[in-house]
């Protein structure tokens, strides 16, 4: 009996004054909105879809993660930038003088604005690589490999803006 009333004074206790929760180590704050605005792509080689699928990416990420409302302008913090980088290089020669690994690298460079704590804005470019054997042909797996380096630049961006170890 005396169980059963802790646990619902708890949880009426915790309802009451509308505690945030993340499972992702996050910290919301006072922080209600986002604003993701578009990356434009302004990468030489990155194909021309490279801006917008980035860009539903980090807004999906939030959608996901948080319970922080998506607004068009004017959010408690603020996404923007740029893919500024999408390089194609070869990786381990081979006796043939070919590449048996090919690595894919993007760079987005990214502007946060924290308005409800202004000291917690920055501006960072990050930058993360992914590696295909040679033999494969990029222009099938190429929208697969830049969804997983999305998925890994926008976990990287979350955890700069939001995640405070």
């Amino acid at each position: 009996m005396r169980l059963s009333v802790l646990v619902i004074f708890v949880l009426m206790t915790c309802l009451s004054c509308k505690v945030k929760y993340s499972f992702t180590g996050a910290d919301f704050g006072n922080l209600e909105t986002v604003t993701v605005n578009y990356f434009p792509n302004k990468a030489i080689n990155g194909p021309a879809s490279l801006g917008q699928l980035f860009t539903d990416n980090l807004k999906d990420k939030f959608a996901r993660e948080t319970n922080l409302r998506a607004t068009g302008i004017a959010g408690d913090i603020e996404f923007s930038g740029y893919v500024s980088q999408y390089r194609i290089a070869g990786q381990s020669p081979t006796a043939g003088q070919t590449n048996a690994i090919v690595r894919l690298t993007m760079t987005v460079q990214v502007v946060f604005k924290n308005i409800v704590e202004p000291e917690k804005s920055w501006e960072k470019a990050f930058t993360q690589s992914i590696d295909y054997e040679s033999q494969q042909d990029l222009s099938l797996i190429e929208e697969t490999l830049i969804n997983q380096l999305n998925d890994i630049i926008a976990d990287d961006i979350f955890t700069a803006a939001l995640v405070d170890w």
